[in-house]
């Protein structure tokens, strides 16, 4: 036969070859697609079975028609069966359809079924990453973080001019008339000695500080622990978003695949 000179009557052996063919390669009827079955392994499957239609004497065609032939033969027994149906369930007690099913559209409606049931799955969750609520935990974190440490500045400060409110140790004065009398003179006793009021607020000073610095600490380390979690959840929102916009790019590609 004339490769050049495409003739588009296919014979009934080409059309039980294709038939056979997509009733084992089903995922080519589906039309969906995977990291297992990508859009360039439908097409290699599509011209590896243009290859055999065309090599039997009947219709020469590119993959891209014969994949519209399986298509118009779908559609065209899909639609057959619907009006044999509506015709069985009328009630106009008119004369019998003479319309009935060849072997071929029988094997068609069979592999038809067969992918529809199979292909009712239940479809996955797709990934919502709020980016508005990100912003927020972040925001709050950060907020949280700042007043902790205000708090924290403003006890030092109070701490620290607590500290330097202190009693006077000065020494008082020895009157000039005592300090004629050498003999007189004796060790002075009037130095002012440290109350023991003032010794226990300087420790408690030291401990309230003692307890600001652990606060520091526990304040630090719960920020951070706060920020690796957030960065851990945008990281795995990041990942689920990255995902869905993978599987809209499937689906895409599979529409034009459908469409072309």
């Amino acid at each position: 036969m004339n490769r050049g000179k495409k003739s588009t009557s296919i014979t009934e052996t080409q059309k039980t070859t294709l038939i056979e063919f997509l009733k084992n390669n089903p995922l080519l009827i589906s039309g969906k697609f995977s990291n297992s079955f990508t859009f360039k392994d439908a097409t290699a499957k599509w011209v590896e079975i243009t290859e055999v239609l065309n090599s039997i004497p009947g219709a020469i065609k590119d993959w891209r028609n014969w994949r519209k032939t399986w298509q118009d033969l779908r559609s065209r027994t899909k639609l057959k069966k619907s009006e044999i149906n509506k015709h069985h369930g009328g009630t106009g007690g008119g004369p019998p359809t003479e319309k009935e099913l060849t072997p071929s559209e029988i094997s068609i409606l069979d592999i038809v079924k067969a992918v529809s049931i199979e292909g009712h799955k239940v479809p996955e969750s797709p990934a919502n990453f709020n980016f508005e609520e990100t912003d927020k935990i972040v925001h709050d974190l950060l907020n949280e973080n700042q007043k902790e440490q205000i708090l924290v500045v403003q006890k030092e400060k109070a701490l620290s001019n607590k500290e330097n409110i202190q009693p006077s140790t000065s020494q008082r004065k020895i009157p000039e008339k005592a300090l004629s009398n050498k003999e007189n003179i004796q060790p002075s006793t009037s130095q002012r000695k440290i109350p023991k009021r003032s010794k226990i607020s300087n420790g408690m000073v030291v401990n309230e500080f003692n307890t600001l610095y652990k606060q520091k600490i526990q304040i630090k380390e719960s920020y951070y622990n706060k920020k690796i979690e957030l960065l851990t959840r945008i990281a795995v929102a990041k990942e689920k978003s990255a995902t869905s916009i993978e599987k809209i790019a499937d689906t895409l590609t599979e529409l034009t695949y459908n469409l072309t």
